[in-house]
């Protein structure tokens, strides 16, 4: 758990951590305990910050890049949208939308789960032949008509 004494909001909270960034964390040793970037100061962690950038060779990328990757990266694992309002700090769903992108592909994956939920029905003559094969009368295809409308469009 990481806790931010200072926040955006004025309220102090509490952040929980994956286990990767517990890891991480552990390896540094005690000195991380205290301060998670070695300094409260933001001058001095911006400084390492964009030493960090500069040697990655990375173009364009701000700090806070990664909480949107983070809500991103939350969504397309099945977060709700009100778990990520909660982990994120916000007080409203609708800031929660700014940061919760999601890529195309991930779009495509939830739209494909529908995949076959309207299936076409068979014909109405196809239907009343093999009916008539299998001894139905003419009453049961009314009812299962009934029961499976064709949807048109």
């Amino acid at each position: 758990m990481i806790l931010l004494e200072v926040t955006k909001s004025g309220r102090r909270r509490e952040v929980p951590l994956v286990d990767e960034a517990d890891a991480v964390l552990l390896r540094r040793g005690p000195q991380a305990a205290d301060l998670v970037f070695g300094t409260s100061s933001w001058y001095a962690f911006r400084a390492y910050w964009e030493a960090a950038i500069e040697a990655a060779k990375l173009v364009d990328f701000h700090f806070h890049d990664l909480r949107h990757t983070f809500a991103s990266w939350a969504v397309q694992r099945g977060v709700t949208l009100q778990e990520l309002k909660h982990l994120l700090g916000h007080s409203s769903l609708a800031m929660v939308m700014r940061y919760a992108h999601l890529s195309p592909e991930h779009l495509r994956s939830a739209v494909s789960r529908l995949n076959g939920i309207l299936a076409p029905a068979p014909s109405v003559e196809a239907s009343e032949a093999g009916r008539e094969s299998a001894g139905e009368t003419s009453e049961d295809a009314v009812e299962d008509r009934t029961l499976h409308p064709t949807i048109r469009t």
